[in-house]
């Protein structure tokens, strides 16, 4: 499971994704334990970004259900993010709204504020590709709040940025350009 941390962020997602789901079948391997959602978790991801959305949905799914049998918040809360960020991948953003919704909730119960700032970010891009601009708004003003307590710099970078699209998908030019070049700065500092 250590080695998702070497594949993912290298990009390595056949391989990693062969060997996870190849645990996962191991004989002995079918118990519905906190380390094989881990593992089905993490094949899910990788799943999403070779664009093997039923797979991914399926894995995500198996996951979450055992953390539900476990009453494990933290992995329902990913979860639900996971399951949310596939359906945003194929456009059904009903979906993935309802999910960004509940990864919301389960942050919020947790008092994981990081968390909490992710899932408002998901949350509000989702609302955003909804047409609903003011809520967008709303949510990513929040999540940037958050991040400026936390002292997350390029969360609070990526954050102007998003609340700049949100200003551009508004129409508000001016407004989009001062905050793409706030995040900007931001992201230079």
């Amino acid at each position: 499971l250590a080695l998702y941390w070497f594949w993912e962020p290298r990009e390595h997602f056949v391989e990693g994704r062969d060997r996870l789901e190849a645990i996962l079948r191991m004989k002995g391997a079918q118990a519905r334990t906190r380390v094989r959602a881990i593992a089905a978790g993490h094949a899910g991801g990788l799943a999403s970004v070779q664009g093997d959305y039923e797979r991914a949905l399926c894995m995500h799914r198996e996951a979450l259900d055992i953390y539900c049998e476990l009453g494990d918040q933290r992995g329902i809360g990913k979860q639900f993010s996971s399951l949310g960020l596939n359906h945003d991948l194929q456009g059904n953003y009903a979906a993935a709204r309802s999910e960004f919704e509940q990864s919301l909730r389960v942050c919020r119960d947790l008092g994981d504020a990081p968390e909490t700032a992710g899932a408002l970010s998901n949350l509000a891009g989702v609302v955003n590709a909804q047409g609903d601009h003011t809520q967008a708004r709303s949510l990513f003003e929040e999540a940037l709040s958050i991040l400026r307590k936390l002292e997350d710099w390029i969360g609070v970078a990526w954050s102007l940025n998003h609340l700049g699209d949100v200003a551009r998908d508004r129409g508000d030019f001016a407004e989009a350009r001062r905050l793409y070049q706030e995040g900007a700065n931001r992201f230079r500092r």
